[in-house]
This record gives C-alpha cells, sequence and structure tokens, in this order.
C-alpha cells in the first residue's frame, strides 16, 4: 500500500512527517526555481530520524564579457602616445 505524506518547511528549512512505517521510504521535494528531487530512498529506523536533502538550481548565474577595441599603431620614432 504506498500513502503519501505532504509537508512544508518553516523558515529555517526543516520539516517533520510523523507515524510514518518503519523502512524504506520514497521521498520527494519540489520548490520552484529548482530541479524536482524524486525518489530519494530514505530507510526509517526506530527512534528519532533525520534526513536532508538538497536541491540544486535549475539554472545558474553565468556572465561573460567580450572586449573588443582596435589595435593603435606604435610608431617607434613618436615617444608619447
Amino acid at each position: 500500500m504506498t500513502e503519501t505524506y505532504i509537508a512544508s518547511s518553516d523558515a529555517a528549512r526543516n520539516f517533520e512527517v510523523a507515524n510514518l512505517s518503519l523502512g524504506l521510504c520514497h521521498a520527494g521535494v519540489a520548490k520552484p526555481g529548482f530541479f524536482l528531487l524524486k525518489d530519494a530512498v530514505v530507510e526509517l529506523k526506530q527512534g528519532s530520524n533525520e534526513v536532508s536533502l538538497i536541491l540544486n538550481h535549475e539554472y545558474e548565474v553565468h556572465e561573460s564579457v567580450e572586449v573588443a577595441g582596435a589595435a593603435q599603431q606604435v610608431s617607434p620614432e613618436q615617444t608619447a602616445h
């Protein structure tokens, strides 16, 4: 039997789901602007279980600068540029 539990994180990005069955659990996390994390397998044991799930940004900001200009000729006779 498959059961679905939904939880939201607090300001510190912590969340809690109570009354889960022991054994393997498949977790998924979604947040706008991040890649979907789905089917992460977590083993739940007797007592308190702490799990860290890390999301990656959908896109990274990359910046490039192109500089173009004309080369100035240098004359050996000219002492000031």
